[in-house]
């Protein structure tokens, strides 16, 4: 794994279940590599039911996929999401917006983006990877909203190597 290193989540659980059956997808959950700790467990942040956190990697069921960057990060991006991911820790999660993307997604509503649907403040995993995506210049989905963004449509990103592997967690 690499800083800036996107990993997409089946989390094994009732509630992993259902967000995989709303939206279409194997991944419930995304998290991204910020770091590396001195014992060489990458540093992840991401966005779960105590809002954003960053912690050492270490699931402990479930498999997941790696996928990295087409155009590897500099230096200066590597830095900048970082610092996004750490400026923006501890935000509530927004479990009000996963029954929103739900509704749009049941009732075939378009997520396109559009200037004038913004909200702030609304914290699930993929809303946060989209907009460090977007904060660092590289908008991995420029055609959708950025809180209607689910970790299946961050896995459709033309901007990310197709991972090939699952792996399990620890």
């Amino acid at each position: 794994m690499k800083v800036g290193d996107i990993l997409f989540v089946n989390g094994g659980t009732v509630f992993s279940s259902v967000i995989c059956l709303f939206t279409r997808s194997e991944f419930s959950h995304v998290a991204q590599v910020i770091g590396f700790a001195p014992n060489g467990k990458a540093i992840i942040a991401e966005d779960l039911y105590n809002g954003s956190i960053i912690r050492s990697f270490s699931y402990k069921k479930g498999s997941f996929k790696v996928m990295s960057w087409k155009k590897p990060l500099t230096s200066n991006e590597k830095k900048k999401l970082a610092q996004y991911h750490y400026d923006t820790a501890g935000t509530f999660y927004a479990y009000h917006q996963l029954f929103i993307i739900a509704f749009y997604l049941l009732f075939g509503i378009s997520r396109k983006r559009n200037k004038k649907f913004s909200r702030k403040d609304l914290s699930i995993c993929s809303e946060k990877i989209h907009e460090t995506s977007i904060f660092i210049g590289r908008d991995l989905r420029p055609d959708l909203c950025t809180n209607l963004v689910t970790p299946h449509d961050l896995y459709e990103s033309r901007h990310l190597l197709k991972a090939d592997k699952l792996l399990k967690f620890e």
